[in-house]
């Protein structure tokens, strides 16, 4: 009766540990999609799991199979916990990154935009600057053909 207690008392605490585990899965999944293949490993064992469960009719198996079985679980726990933290960095670190970028962006935007205007307002000048040439060329022109006919 104590044996079975401490069996079912583990086997809760074992199935608490797998609950978590499915929703440590969950939330990893979602920020990298390339854990599939753990995925398959851990349904594989899942079926391995419920293959003895079925095989032995309920929590039959002795108190070292189960402590075994729980330690997996934790450390399966704990590996996904951790891959699913160091995602998170890894999300937070590329949004540092895009921030920054399109800071950059705006700036080089803002700079092309006032060498557009900048350039514009030059070659108004230019043009000015032409007319004028112009007019004083014809201005000359006038002159020397006056000189020439004195």
């Amino acid at each position: 009766p104590t044996s079975m207690a401490a069996a079912r008392l583990v086997a809760t605490h074992a199935a608490t540990l797998r609950s978590r585990y499915e929703a440590a899965c969950l939330a990893h999944a979602e920020v990298e999609v390339l854990n599939e293949a753990k995925a398959h490993e851990l349904q594989a064992l899942r079926l391995q799991h419920d293959a003895v469960l079925k095989a032995h009719g309920a929590l039959t198996a002795d108190e070292h199979q189960l402590a075994s079985a729980q330690m997996e679980w934790q450390g399966a726990l704990d590996a996904e916990v951790s891959a699913l933290s160091q995602s998170r960095l890894a999300t937070l670190e590329l949004d540092r990154q895009i921030v920054s970028l399109r800071q950059d962006v705006d700036k080089s935007r803002r700079e092309a935009s006032a060498a557009r205007a900048h350039n514009v307002k030059l070659t108004r000048h230019l043009e000015e600057h032409r007319r004028k040439l112009d007019r004083l060329s014809i201005v000359r022109s006038s002159a020397n053909q006056t000189h020439q006919e004195r």
